[in-house]
C-alpha cells in the first residue's frame, strides 16, 4: 500500500503540472464549450474551466487576467458509505462498505448549449451497485435566478433563491441516482480535495449568514486568496434534495461538511495540509442515508473575484463545521469492494 500511495501521489503531481503548463492560453471573447484531448473547456469571458481528463477534477480561473492571480483545483476524487454509530467521520476505518475512487472510474460526457445556458454533463456507470453518478455544469448567458429549499431553525422548510452570476460562475449538479445502501451504512460520502496550482494561495473555509426569512445559512464557502483579497471560492447549498423513482421531491435534508487532513501543518489549523508544497482543504459531504434506489442532487458554484461575503462575526471553518480525525491520504486512493 506505501509504494502504491507513494506510486499514485507522484502520478497526480505530474498530472497537476502537466494541466498548469497547459492553462497559459487567452481564451477568446463570448462562451464557448469544447473539447481538447480529453479535456472539456468551459469559458465566459470572465470565468475558464477546465474538467481535466474527462474525469471531476475542476480547474479553473479568472480568464479576463488569464491564470496570472491563480488556478484553482476542486477535485472530487471518491464516492463512499460512512459506518459508525452517528453522522461524524472519526476516523479513516468509518469509510467502509462500497467506496469508489471517481479518478480510476471511466466516464462519459456531453456538451450542449440551449438559448439560456451551456451545460456540460458528467456522467458514469461504473458502479458497481448499479448507480449512476452525474456532474451537470452549468454555464448561464445571463444572470440565473434559482431556488433553493432550505431547512429554518424549526426544521420547516422554506425556499429561498440563489443568483448565479453569468459571466464569474458555474454551478454544477451533484448527482446520484438509484445508489443501494450497504446494511447499517449512516451516509453516503462526497470527498473533495480543495487548492490552489499555481501561487499557493492559502484555503479558507467560512459560512455565510442567514437569508431574513430564517433559513439555515444560504451559502457555506470555500475562497481562495491573500490576508485582504479573495480571487476565487466554491460555495455550495448547506441542504440536498432527495427524489423518488418518478422524479417528484421526496425530502430536502441538511448537508454535514467534515474536514480531514493529512501532512498536517500547525501554523495551518485543522482544515488544510500540504502536499508538494501546495496547500490545501480536504472536506467530505455527508449526506445522511435516504434509501434505496432514489435520486439525491446537491448544487456546488465555482466562481472567481467576489463571493458570498460573510459577516465579521461569521463562524470560521474551525467552528463552524465540525471537525475529524486525521485521514491518511492512502484512504483516498484504496478502493474497497
Amino acid at each position: 500500500m506505501r509504494k502504491f500511495t507513494i506510486a499514485f501521489s507522484i502520478g497526480l503531481f505530474l498530472i497537476l503540472m502537466g494541466s498548469i503548463s497547459a492553462v497559459n492560453a487567452v481564451p477568446g471573447p463570448g462562451y464557448a464549450g469544447e473539447r481538447s484531448g480529453d479535456d472539456i473547456w468551459i469559458r465566459t469571458p470572465q470565468i475558464t474551466v477546465k474538467i481535466a481528463e474527462n474525469k471531476p477534477n475542476i480547474m479553473f480561473w479568472d480568464s479576463s487576467i488569464n491564470d496570472s492571480t491563480g488556478v484553482y483545483n476542486v477535485w472530487i476524487h471518491s464516492i463512499a458509505e460512512l459506518f459508525g454509530d452517528d453522522m461524524v467521520l472519526d476516523n479513516r476505518t468509518e469509510l467502509n462498505g462500497q467506496f469508489y475512487n471517481l479518478i480510476h472510474i471511466d466516464w462519459t460526457s456531453e456538451i450542449e448549449e440551449t438559448e439560456t445556458e451551456l451545460t456540460v454533463t458528467l456522467t458514469s456507470e461504473e458502479l458497481s451497485n448499479g448507480a449512476v453518478v452525474k456532474f451537470i455544469f452549468h454555464a448561464y448567458f445571463t444572470d440565473e435566478t434559482v431556488e433553493e429549499t432550505q431547512i429554518a431553525t424549526d426544521d420547516s422548510t422554506t425556499v429561498v433563491t440563489h443568483e448565479v452570476k453569468a459571466l464569474s460562475e458555474v454551478k454544477f449538479d451533484i448527482v446520484v441516482e438509484n445508489w443501494t445502501f450497504s446494511e447499517g451504512a449512516q451516509a453516503l460520502t462526497l470527498g473533495v480535495r480543495v487548492n490552489e496550482l499555481r501561487n499557493r494561495h492559502r484555503v479558507r473555509i467560512n459560512e455565510t449568514t442567514a437569508p431574513a426569512d430564517g433559513a439555515t445559512l444560504n451559502r457555506t464557502r470555500v475562497g481562495f486568496g491573500t490576508e485582504d483579497v479573495e480571487t476565487a471560492y466554491i460555495n455550495w447549498v448547506p441542504t440536498y434534495n432527495v427524489y423518488d423513482s418518478e422524479g417528484i421531491l421526496e425530502s430536502t435534508n441538511d448537508v454535514i461538511v467534515a474536514a480531514s487532513s493529512y501532512g498536517l501543518r500547525e501554523d495551518q489549523g485543522p482544515s488544510a495540509g500540504q502536499r508538494f508544497g501546495i496547500d490545501y482543504a480536504n472536506i467530505f459531504f455527508l449526506y445522511e442515508n435516504y434509501g434505496d434506489g432514489k435520486t439525491m442532487i446537491h448544487d456546488p458554484t465555482i466562481g472567481v473575484g467576489d463571493s458570498l461575503v460573510a459577516e465579521d462575526d461569521a463562524p470560521s471553518f474551525e467552528l463552524g463545521i465540525a471537525l475529524t480525525a486525521m485521514v491518511t491520504f492512502a484512504v483516498i486512493v484504496r478502493r474497497r469492494n
